[in-house]
């Protein structure tokens, strides 16, 4: 398992190599993975990470084309379903795990 501080600057390289999602996922894997996670569950959660980012970016692609107010909704509509999705995993909340961002109006 690698150190906090290994993450951190395995995070910034790929951010550095515009590789973002790969960054989150790294973070967030390493920081909660079990120590005796198997490489089918590290391939299957990583699986799993970048089909929600799939689906997220979907969202956002198809909340591209739309007008603002729309746009706003879809949004708004993403940002309440993750809410009530991690309000219903109550276990997150002792691991740091807050709510969504609002929007930026």
């Amino acid at each position: 398992m690698m150190s906090r501080e290994e993450v951190l600057l395995r995070a910034k390289q790929l951010i550095r190599e515009n590789r973002l999602l790969e960054a989150s996922w790294v973070s967030m894997f390493m920081q909660n993975a079990p120590d005796d996670a198997t490489e089918a569950q590290v391939r299957m959660v990583r699986l799993a990470f970048f089909r929600g980012a799939q689906a997220l970016f979907d969202a956002l692609a198809i909340g591209s084309k739309v007008e603002d107010k729309e746009a706003e909704k879809l949004i708004e509509a993403l940002k309440d379903e993750i809410n009530a999705f991690l309000k219903s995993q109550k276990h997150l909340k002792d691991q740091g795990v807050s709510e969504a961002s609002p929007t930026a109006h």
